[in-house]
């Protein structure tokens, strides 16, 4: 069984509130699946794609409109529960003070590679919390 993940973690950060948003790219044996998934400071939503839609080109992602990549993401889901539409435009970058994944990388199991880099980031949202 070949179980197998790749995702980029994109967080956005303000004074008072934050966006992340995983693209990602998933098998469990022969099934595979591609998702976005959101999380603001009220809600987590994971949108699940037909893994056709996903695209990798260089250092690029593409799920279907959504895109991401160094200078930002653009955004364009519709579903039932969720509507986002825009862009978030990157800055240049900056160093992280620390890894990310804490004690999990000590973890072997995991087999996986870990990049992370941190952004400054230009761009606004409104998230709003009911």
């Amino acid at each position: 069984m070949c179980n197998r993940f790749y995702g980029w973690y994109m967080k956005c950060q303000s004074a008072s509130q934050t966006l992340a948003v995983i693209p990602a790219v998933h098998q469990s044996g022969k099934r595979r699946t591609c998702s976005i998934q959101i999380i603001t400071d009220c809600d987590v939503w994971n949108v699940v794609f037909p893994s056709e839609m996903f695209r990798k080109e260089r250092e690029k992602i593409r799920i279907g409109e959504n895109q991401f990549d160094g200078q930002g993401m653009q955004l364009k889901i519709r579903t039932h529960e969720l509507t986002v539409d825009g862009k978030v435009s990157f800055g240049s970058l900056s160093p992280l003070r620390y890894d990310i994944m804490g004690p999990f990388t000590m973890v072997p199991f995991f087999g996986m590679p870990t990049q992370c880099v941190e952004y400054e980031t230009f761009g606004k949202w409104n998230n709003t919390c009911q």
